[in-house]
């Protein structure tokens, strides 16, 4: 993995936990605002979406065994920081899936919640193709505090689907395709995710 240097113990302290994370956006909510630095119409609506998503998702989703497995039996701990904004739909089809895996871990893994819009400098060192795509996780060890993986911000079968999906259909018609892509999680429930982090962290930790 890269090498670059970061006081991850300064980042991992002023992070949030998941629950404090959502109930930060729904704070928010209530007044009217959102997370990051774009407050308008559209994201306010994608955050009372998303916020149901979640809400939906903590109760329904589901982790297959061999990744409950996996994470139980880890070798050394681990800390996951996750860069998110309330508004945005990956984040809210995602995080509870990787909560519930972190949850799973008997205490070797932890999760921490970082908005993408306040942590720019850091976040900037973690770009998808160039881009400030969301979420993103970033494993940290617990014990060399190094990068043992990143992943983000789709699993790979549904970012591939769905970056084909935007190739051949007109600009028009891309509203729609962010409708098809939310069937695709439905459809998915998480499968998905858990075979991306189930590969990543066999690739670190061989059976």
């Amino acid at each position: 993995m890269k090498s670059i240097a970061i006081n991850w113990n300064s980042v991992i302290n002023k992070a949030l936990t998941y629950t404090e994370f959502v109930d930060y956006v729904q704070n928010l909510f209530d007044l009217d605002k959102v997370t990051g630095n774009e407050q308008s119409a559209n994201r306010f609506e994608a955050t009372k979406i998303n916020l149901q998503r979640i809400k939906r998702l903590n109760k329904t989703s589901i982790v297959n065994t061999s990744l409950t497995s996996k994470v139980a039996n880890l070798k050394s701990k681990q800390v996951w920081i996750l860069f998110v904004e309330g508004w945005c739909g990956d984040v809210a089809q995602n995080v509870p899936f990787i909560e519930k895996i972190a949850q799973a871990s008997n205490g070797l893994i932890e999760t921490k919640y970082l908005l993408r819009d306040e942590n720019l400098e850091l976040f900037d060192h973690f770009l998808t193709n160039g881009a400030r795509s969301i979420p993103k996780l970033i494993a940290v060890s617990g014990e060399e505090n190094d990068v043992v993986f990143e992943w983000g911000p789709r699993p790979q079968i549904i970012q591939e689907w769905f970056k084909n999906l935007l190739n051949t259909i007109a600009e028009s018609e891309k509203e729609e395709a962010k409708l098809k892509l939310h069937q695709y999680y439905t459809e998915n429930k998480g499968a998905a995710l858990q075979d991306d982090l189930l590969r990543l962290l066999n690739d670190i930790e061989p059976n």
